[in-house]
């Protein structure tokens, strides 16, 4: 227990303040709060003091990260905490779902699984100052909560799952949407009776008012923009039909080609070894039922007869229950995943606890059958395939943290003109600038920047203060400080 712990806490913080920047979303998101604890508007998102209409998402992120601004400065570390805060929460939750259907010793397993995969501590989650992590972790919250009222008939419980399934959309808006169908199909399953009952529709009154109130927010004080031309007007517009509908069906200025392939290659990319090992698990599985099938069932002395047994679950009823309510959830997920046309890898992360219960479910399928056909050897080579597939996983996870690229030759020079950078009264730039660029120069001084203005002449009664500063490893990019 205590070298999991420390492994996740590794992966959490390790260089979490070290690597640059990442740009687009994290870089986006961090001129966001920025300009918000600026101008203390905590309902409009800007970028460079203009009223951003292309972010889009509830604020709670940005309004986390703004809190980290206030308690630990502008710098990397303060932009990427609530996302390590938030995988190590997912990694809890993590836990408690698994006990309820797995043995002790195996829980932890699971979330020693959890940590070394790349779809909670990776690129785009708990490493980077984005939405992701938030979304994961409420959903898991969500699952918990749901999985354990309809488990003990406690309808009481809904009541948290509903501040956590609000929760997330305030992360992430619709992005909540791929938990909707498997919630569905599991109070239908064990407990259809709710859905005549209060009990199921009071929760879910209280989640409507998270999105609700947001809207009113936004119709009350939110900027609008008459020029948009084909996602909305106002934020929560473009939630719905830029984040949903133009995502899913590929429209939009610049739509994406359709990727059938998406899901292997994310599923790869993000879980690894876990992958790998999950296929193997299936093939070996179908192989050792089509073995038993067609031979140990007409020679009995080959087959053990009796009830399954289970290495990793409590039982094997406890098995069936956790795979049908994962499949619930995952199958309608991955489903929308392979019909959207605009889809990234870190999309898959919310599958994240349900993908490792039916790895583990596969295996200990495996081991149950292995033992009815009187192979006792082979629990030793389930053993040693799922360590060895355990130690490849946490290897590449240390490969991935360990020596991420370090190395930012524009965050050196805005350090290292960071006296000048914040007495400028203003400061112009030869180019329009990468979003991570922009995040480096606000993190130093206050104010809107004049981008792609430092090339021509300067505007009358505006005198430079400081000779110009060059980046030489950036093409065409120069800062001009200046004062009025």
């Amino acid at each position: 227990m205590g070298l999991v712990l420390a492994f996740a806490l590794w992966c959490a913080f390790w260089k979490l303040g070290s690597y640059p920047v990442a740009e687009w979303d994290e870089a986006r998101y961090g001129v966001h709060s920025v300009e918000m604890l600026e101008n203390g508007d905590y309902v409009n998102y800007t970028y460079n003091q203009a009223p951003e209409f292309w972010t889009a998402k509830p604020p709670l992120a940005v309004w986390l990260q703004t809190l980290s601004y206030r308690l630990l400065g502008k710098n990397e570390w303060a932009l990427r905490l609530p996302s390590a805060l938030a995988g190590l929460l997912t990694l809890l939750f993590v836990f408690l779902i698994c006990r309820l259907f797995m043995k002790s010793t195996f829980v932890w397993w699971v979330v020693l699984m959890a940590a070394s995969s790349r779809a909670l501590f990776g690129f785009h989650v708990a490493r980077n100052g984005d939405t992701d992590a938030l979304l994961v972790l409420f959903l898991t919250m969500f699952a918990y909560f749901l999985i354990r009222s309809l488990r003990e008939n406690a309808p009481g419980l809904l009541w948290w799952g509903a501040l956590a399934f609000g929760s997330a959309f305030m992360s992430k808006g619709l992005a909540l949407l791929f938990f909707v169908p498997g919630a569905t199909w599991a109070i239908w399953t064990y407990r259809r009776e709710w859905f005549s009952s209060p009990k199921l529709w009071a929760p879910v009154g209280v989640f409507i008012l998270f999105p609700l109130l947001w809207g009113l927010a936004i119709l009350q004080w939110g900027n609008r923009d008459p020029s948009a031309s084909f996602s909305g007007t106002n934020a929560f517009s473009v939630m719905f039909f830029l984040d949903v509908w133009d995502r899913f069906r590929g429209i939009g200025p610049t739509p994406p080609p359709y990727e059938p392939w998406f899901l292997p290659i994310t599923l790869d990319l993000r879980f690894s070894s876990w992958f790998h090992l999950l296929v193997l698990g299936l093939v070996t599985l179908a192989g050792l039922k089509l073995y038993r099938k067609k031979v140990a069932q007409n020679d009995r002395k080959y087959f053990a007869s009796g009830e399954e047994p289970s290495l990793f679950f409590l039982d094997s009823e406890r098995r069936r229950e956790a795979v049908a309510i994962s499949l619930g959830f995952v199958l309608p997920m991955y489903g929308m995943l392979f019909a959207s046309h605009h889809k990234l890898e870190w999309y898959v992360s919310p599958s994240l606890v349900f993908f490792f219960i039916l790895l583990v479910a596969v295996l200990d399928r495996v081991d149950a059958v292995t033992l009815q056909l009187r192979w006792p050897r082979m629990r030793r080579v389930v053993s040693v395939v799922f360590l060895c597939a355990t130690l490849g996983s946490i290897a590449n996870q240390v490969n991935f943290i360990a020596w991420s690229d370090e190395s930012s030759v524009f965050r050196d020079f805005v350090r290292k003109e960071q006296e000048r950078l914040s007495k400028a009264t203003s400061l112009q730039t030869s180019r329009v600038l990468r979003q991570d660029e922009m995040l480096y120069l606000k993190w130093v001084r206050v104010g809107k920047i004049d981008e792609g203005a430092c090339g021509g002449e300067l505007r009358s009664g505006i005198a430079r203060t400081s000779p110009t500063l060059e980046c030489s490893h950036e093409p065409n990019l120069q800062l001009c400080c200046v004062t009025f």
